[in-house]
């Protein structure tokens, strides 16, 4: 069952520059306020970076979030260091192309849409444009660990890469399908398994 919308004095605030102060906490705080439709406020971002504030690829994985899950996005350009988000619908799947136009992550971007795009209403296909293999983020292949899991959640996501994108030019191509579930299967990860190859 659908969340219904918060109302708009139930803003959440969040200060961005906790923990180590990167885009971490926006991006999961996007992913969750767009799957309970909780309007959020997040100040001071990315304050713990050399350069603070949105970054192209922060905007675009947000701006994305917003897409998916449609409301009302305020303070979205680069540099901003708040951002305020209030979605009023459920994510609702579709077909969407996102591009940081940088060498900005792609699984970074996916680490705020993928989780709302697993509660939306129907399938999603999304166009991802960036950086596949860049400093400071997961490379692509390691998503093949992460969609092992979600499979094991119920969750079927396929990941195929066009074309890799590498600093500074970035120009990846990353295409994703996701089959959306309205509740996760609970799994148990006690063991750490056994190394089969390196």
């Amino acid at each position: 069952m659908a969340a219904a919308a918060a109302p708009l004095t139930d803003v959440c605030h969040v200060d961005g520059s906790i923990l180590e102060g990167g885009g971490q906490i926006l991006r999961n705080t996007f992913a969750l306020a767009a799957i309970l439709l909780k309007p959020i406020k997040i100040e001071r971002i990315r304050a713990g970076r050399d350069n603070p504030g949105l970054r192209p690829q922060h905007l675009t994985a947000i701006e994305l979030v917003n897409t998916v899950c449609p409301g009302k996005l305020t303070g979205n350009k680069v540099s901003s260091f708040a951002v305020q988000y209030s979605p009023t619908k459920q994510a609702k799947g579709g077909d969407y192309v996102a591009d940081t136009k940088t060498a900005g992550s792609i699984t970074l971007m996916l680490q705020a849409s993928l989780p709302v795009c697993c509660f939306a209403s129907s399938p999603t296909r999304l166009t991802l444009m960036g950086g596949t293999d860049t400093k400071m983020s997961p490379p692509l292949d390691f998503l093949s660990v992460l969609q092992h899991h979600l499979t094991q959640f119920g969750v079927h996501v396929d990941l195929t890469c066009e074309k890799r994108g590498f600093y500074p030019r970035g120009q990846g191509v990353v295409k994703v399908a996701v089959q959306p579930v309205h509740q996760l299967r609970p799994i148990t990860l006690l063991e750490r398994g056994d190394i089969v190859s390196i």
